[in-house]
């Protein structure tokens, strides 16, 4: 049995902004935004499991459903990649973000479910 042998491949920054979509110019047949999902039903569970790591900064407690402008404020954020194709994300309602290549800390082609503990 042969093995497929998965070549990873550094994607540069032109070849990755060359695919999103320009909000403005959205076509329900061809799209490709970066988001943040927002799923305030999963808010109780990631808080507990979030505490049980030890992890957690209230300062970080932002509800941006009611104060979306404060998303600047956040330290990290989780995002993924919809398209027409993959409109499948983690919560019903999502910003679609803007993010220089620099902030980026983490990439994959799955969700790779970071475990992501910060403390101040």
């Amino acid at each position: 049995m042969q093995t497929k042998k998965t070549l990873e491949r550094k994607i540069t920054p032109e070849e990755f902004y060359s695919e999103l979509t320009n909000p403005n110019q959205h076509h329900p047949d061809n799209f490709c935004y970066i988001i943040h999902a927002l799923n305030p039903v999963a808010k109780n569970e990631l808080l507990l499991a979030t505490l049980k790591h030890r992890g957690y900064d209230f300062s970080q407690e932002i509800d941006l459903l009611s104060e979306p402008e404060r998303i600047s404020e956040k330290i990290i954020i989780s995002s993924s990649i919809i398209s027409q194709d993959l409109t499948a994300s983690w919560g019903n309602a999502f910003f679609i973000l803007d993010v220089p290549w620099n902030n980026f800390v983490s990439m994959s082609e799955r969700d790779c479910g970071t475990n992501v503990t910060h403390t101040m």
